[in-house]
């Protein structure tokens, strides 16, 4: 009987050990999948910043230029 009763802990102790890494598993699976569209969103925000980036660069540019053809025509 004891035999038994030992076996049947075990088998239960088993049984929960396997939910445990089945939940880990699942939770390390969404861990990756969120990590991944993050990634994403990061690389589209560099890639909006580098063009706004441009964008101020050129603009600036404008202002000096015609700050300087102002001051070359008077």
């Amino acid at each position: 009987m004891a035999g038994y009763d030992e076996q049947l802990r075990l088998e239960h102790r088993m049984s929960t050990v396997e939910a445990q890494y089945k939940q880990l598993f699942d939770l390390l699976k969404r861990h990756n999948d969120l990590n991944e569209k993050l990634e994403n969103r990061l690389i589209e925000l560099e890639h909006k910043i580098n063009h706004i980036g441009w964008a101020l660069a050129s603009t600036f540019l404008g202002v000096i230029l015609s700050i300087v053809i102002t001051l070359a025509v008077k």
